[in-house]
């Protein structure tokens, strides 16, 4: 079995760090290294409004396990949408995952890198056609997930993973609202 390509979606983490992961940490030249052949968007316009309310900070505390999930995501340039994912368990960072929406000559992509798993590589997922209110990403030679569903709720998003681990049927849903930061005096 290969690991998965989003240990940050899954809640069976070990810790191995503490503290905040600093979000000036990632890696979007590496990102954008490992991406397809990059072109302008705006050829469908759902999805170009889909990736500005995307733009943010996210969490789920609702996870389990004592675990919290976020996202964070901005735009870096017209074609290139940078994000961080990571989960805490308290105040101990215990998984971290770099994240790229991008257009390239075959399509738009997901991509996701977990610096321990796929030999440190980005795993591209395909954008395919799906609900308006959805961005439906695949990658069917992946194990789990081989499949990534961002759909916009009132307050958020609904995020479904599925794909297979172990030869057997997996799913997860996160449910992302917005981040709200407490005030530091």
């Amino acid at each position: 079995m290969r690991p998965s390509a989003t240990l940050i979606l899954t809640t069976a983490l070990l810790a191995h760090s503490c503290g905040s992961p600093d979000a000036g940490t990632e890696p979007t030249d590496d990102a954008r290294a490992a991406a397809p052949d990059l072109v302008v968007p705006g050829q469908d316009p759902r999805w170009d409004s889909l990736i500005q309310l995307l733009v943010g900070e996210w969490e789920d505390r609702d996870a389990g396990k004592g675990h919290v999930f976020h996202e964070q995501w901005r735009m870096t340039d017209e074609a290139f949408c940078s994000g961080t994912g990571f989960v805490l368990a308290g105040r101990d960072t215990v998984s971290v995952e770099y994240l790229a929406l991008h257009w390239g000559d075959s399509g738009a992509y997901y991509s996701v890198r977990v610096p321990s798993q796929n030999a440190g590589e980005f795993v591209h997922f395909k954008l395919v056609p799906g609900p308006p209110d959805s961005m439906v990403f695949v990658e069917p030679a992946h194990d789990f997930p081989s499949r990534i569903v961002y759909r916009r709720v009132e307050d958020g998003w609904a995020v479904d993973l599925s794909g297979a681990e172990q030869g057997q049927a997996r799913r997860m849903h996160l449910q992302f609202s917005a981040r709200h930061t407490e005030a530091q005096p």
